[in-house]
């Protein structure tokens, strides 16, 4: 059996026209290969580990070839935890771009909360590399995290102490708050990068223990519309991201003895495709 996949853009079609060699009689198609055709669509994988070695909290992963920000995103494929260790809280990671000039990033940086066992984190990075103007698939993406910020702040995607789930403000590439028309909508998927968890007790009692209660720091994404503040309007709803545990549970009031609660700190990135022109 012969597969075949568009291979040919407009501009492609209007000056050499169509392609149909190998097609059966009135089938008409174009012949592999769709990566690497000059001004078709295009995207470029590369695939790494990056180790976090027993002494640190982090690890590095230089790119072979420098991605955009704004139209890449990091797969985390899982880890391979290397000395063995019951301290969940020493192999908890996310994963970022860093060493960026413009919106070019070169090192892709894994971060952890506390120094333990040695890491080996394994990742894809995808970049589309098709570029405007509509002859070409386009996509666009944002990067969400803790900002520091508290509460109060839309962008901030720490679910603290109270409250079971947060949802945050996503902005583009020029840094403006925009609006997907709908929940969920079609063109757009979510990633998510890490969860952190910061386990919080009494200052008179020993840190509760997340082995009792992992149903607090699991959780998953969904894509939002939420209210902009008044003084970035418009748009009045934007795109938002939003984190939902399993379970509040009882705040790790269960074994072993003592009370305390959690703050998950949600690393996502959107990818969105948008529309022609």
């Amino acid at each position: 059996m012969t597969t075949e996949r568009i291979a040919q853009t407009f501009p492609d079609i209007n000056s050499a026209g169509l392609n149909t060699s190998g097609t059966a009689a009135g089938i008409r198609s174009f012949p592999d290969p769709f990566i690497g055709i000059a001004g078709s669509a295009g995207v470029l994988v590369q695939r790494g580990v990056i180790n976090v070695p027993a002494g640190s909290l982090t690890g590095t992963l230089a790119l072979g070839t420098p991605v955009d920000v704004t139209r890449s995103w990091i797969n985390y494929r899982g880890q391979n935890v290397v000395t063995s260790t019951t301290d969940f809280s020493r192999w908890r990671n996310h994963l970022s771009f860093t060493g960026i000039v413009g919106s070019l990033s070169s090192t892709v940086l894994a971060t952890r909360g506390t120094i333990g066992t040695e890491l080996n984190i394994h990742l894809t990075v995808f970049t589309y590399t098709g570029g405007p103007g509509g002859t070409s698939i386009d996509v666009e993406t944002a990067d969400v995290g803790p900002t520091g910020g508290g509460v109060a702040d839309p962008e901030d995607f720490t679910i603290p102490l109270v409250g079971s789930f947060k949802t945050v403000l996503v902005r583009n590439a020029l840094g403006n708050f925009f609006d997907l028309g709908s929940p969920d909508p079609p063109n757009a998927f979510c990633v998510l990068r890490g969860v952190s968890m910061e386990e919080k007790g009494n200052i008179n009692v020993p840190s509760p223990d997340s082995r009792f209660h992992p149903e607090q720091w699991h959780g998953h994404l969904e894509i939002d519309r939420s209210s902009v503040p008044f003084a970035e309007r418009p748009p009045t709803l934007g795109a938002s991201i939003s984190f939902r545990p399993g379970s509040r549970g009882n705040f790790f009031t269960g074994p072993p003895s003592g009370c305390g609660g959690r703050e998950l700190l949600i690393y996502a990135t959107l990818v969105w495709f948008p529309p022609p022109g």
